[in-house]
């Protein structure tokens, strides 16, 4: 499976549920600097209470990709969670809430989808040189 499907079957997946108000693309997909050794980083933004409803989808999204080898779900300030699938694809996802997203910029992710226009709220660069 390419890349781009996976992107194309998990984003089908979280789309329609409400607990998943924007998705977008991070990392080197989110800059389109990738290559054919990148792995998938996503940027979930999620309901105030969704972060166990997110993890249960975010598997059955994962596993609309191939089978899953290797699930790591860490539960700090929202939730990153690592997958590995039997392709070798790797997938991360950082998950949080609207108020937690502050420390993005919106040249580093790309919306795949954004129900409350949480791009808009972010800034264009970061004003940390340290992030730079």
């Amino acid at each position: 499976m390419s890349p781009q499907d996976a992107i194309d079957r998990i984003t089908a997946v979280v789309r329609t549920d409400s607990t998943v108000r924007a998705l977008f693309l991070s990392g080197s997909y989110g800059t389109r600097l990738q290559d054919a050794h990148s792995d998938l980083d996503f940027l979930a933004v999620i309901s105030d209470d969704g972060l166990e409803a997110f993890s249960r989808l975010w598997r059955r999204a994962i596993e609309q990709t191939g089978p899953v080898v290797l699930w790591w779900d860490r539960q700090v300030k929202g939730a990153l969670i690592n997958a590995i699938t039997r392709d070798w694809l790797r997938i991360d996802v950082m998950a949080l809430r609207a108020d937690q997203v502050s420390g993005h910029v919106r040249s580093q992710v790309t919306a795949l989808f954004d129900h409350d226009g949480i791009t808009d709220g972010l800034p264009d660069a970061s004003a940390d040189p340290d992030r730079l």
